[in-house]
């Protein structure tokens, strides 16, 4: 084996090393930008279709629309990975996945047990503070603190809103609730999505 193999070699499980630690992930925040959009849709049609159907049809819709979303999510980050001959996911996307997913699953079956007692309005908020929660950790764990930022703002604005509709009624916010929570929930993500556009987090 002559020298510059030698290099090439040692090049080779440097790069190894790094692409195999826990804490590498790549990202493309595009999918930010993907899960904002689907978020509104979700937000401003879900509650109408529980009102022309049935509550489980709106929860079916949920779980359709949030599969795609993921389906198209995975496609994505197996392309990001390729970048880096990356075959699965690191053990950091895992988590991240698994933190977004059993948030979804629980915010899911919150929203059901709401809209079945007529108490939509505590649904959106649930949605607000259990993602801002998510946020919060997933930012704290890959060391972005626009993540940190965003889900602290998500978490005090839901608890803010569940006080007024304590002291004030729930009809005080019941009208502008799904605006309310396209403008936190949607809107964070495109924040996020933008701002982070094609940064490549490696902590």
């Amino acid at each position: 084996m002559n020298e510059k193999e030698i290099v090439l070699e040692q090049l080779n499980t440097i790069e190894s090393s790094l692409l195999d630690n826990e804490k590498f992930m790549p990202f493309n925040y595009k999918i930010l930008i993907m899960w904002g959009f689907i978020s509104a849709i979700l937000i401003l049609s879900f509650e109408n279709i529980a009102k022309l159907y049935t509550v489980w049809y709106a929860i079916g819709y949920i779980v359709i629309v949030t599969t795609i979303g993921f389906l198209v999510e995975i496609y994505i980050i197996k392309k990001e990975n390729k970048k880096y001959d990356i075959k699965s996911f690191t053990k950091l996307q895992k988590f991240v996945e698994s933190n977004y997913t059993f948030t979804i699953v629980f915010a899911t079956a919150l929203t059901y047990v709401f809209i079945s007692n007529n108490l939509a309005v505590y649904a959106y908020l649930s949605w607000i503070f259990m993602f801002g929660y998510a946020d919060f950790v997933t930012g704290f764990v890959v060391n972005c603190k626009k993540f940190t930022t965003v889900g602290i703002i998500n978490i005090s604005a839901s608890i803010a809103m569940v006080t007024i509709t304590f002291i004030f009624g729930i009809q005080v916010i019941a009208p502008y609730i799904k605006y309310i929570a396209v403008l936190f929930l949607s809107g964070s993500l495109i924040y996020n999505g933008l701002t982070l556009k094609g940064i490549e987090k490696s902590v």
